[in-house]
């Protein structure tokens, strides 16, 4: 039968991750804005591409409004983040990419 999947379309985007389908991106923009448009409380976390390295010691999350120089995260510190999106009032209502930041703690830029 028919595949869903476009085996060269795949290929591409495994290929390179951050190479995204224009189809991929409307989607992920319909969903946020139904979520947004919903009613419900939300906290939308971006993240420009994944990695499986543990947390860094000497590098801090950063949490910016914009997706200008961008880094992989890990896992770990997207889940880490997520978590305390849950927990924190400020982060109500509010979309963030997350990337890799110098020092301090996890803080959204202005």
């Amino acid at each position: 039968g028919d595949s869903i999947f476009d085996e060269a379309e795949a290929k591409r985007v495994l290929e390179n991750p951050k190479d995204r389908s224009g189809e991929e991106l409307y989607y992920k923009y319909r969903g946020e804005e139904i979520l947004k448009n919903s009613g419900l409380q939300y906290s939308i976390c971006r993240v420009p591409t994944l990695n499986e390295l543990p947390s860094g010691e000497f590098s801090t999350i950063q949490l910016k409004k914009d997706n200008d120089k961008l880094t992989a995260v890990s896992r770990a510190e997207v889940a880490a983040v997520c978590v305390s999106a849950l927990l924190d009032p400020n982060a109500r209502n509010s979309c963030f990419y997350l990337t890799k930041g110098k020092s301090g703690g996890a803080r959204l830029d202005s």
